[in-house]
């Protein structure tokens, strides 16, 4: 400490999370907050020329969100986990990728 050399003059505070040196709180949230990295996929539910409903359906479904009766049933708000068209079990695949009845739904849609 016998080689400090201190100036004279008033003493100030700067905020380095902040590049004007001001303190905000909001750079602190940031600072703190973890910022996930963004999916290759999230472009493709947001299409602005498409129903929001529809956009936000497969928005959980690439999320693994979906209410699907095998969640329902882990959950124990239904009993059974069956497919209410086909009688297998109802996961997200099966409903939008194997399941007979719903794949004709689509293909009369897309028809």
């Amino acid at each position: 400490m016998d080689n400090m050399i201190l100036e004279e003059g008033k003493d100030m505070l700067f905020w380095k999370l902040n590049g004007d040196g001001e303190f905000f709180l909001s750079s602190i949230w940031q600072k703190l907050r973890r910022h996930p990295k963004v999916k290759s996929w999230a472009h493709i539910p947001w299409h602005v020329k498409t129903i929001l409903r529809h956009n936000f359906i497969m928005w959980l479904l690439f999320l693994r969100r979906l209410c699907t009766r095998d969640k329902l049933a882990e959950w124990g708000i239904v009993e059974s986990n069956e497919c209410s068209f086909c009688a297998e079990a109802e996961t997200t695949d099966h409903l939008f990728f194997k399941c007979d009845f719903s794949s004709c739904v689509v293909e009369a849609q897309v028809l």
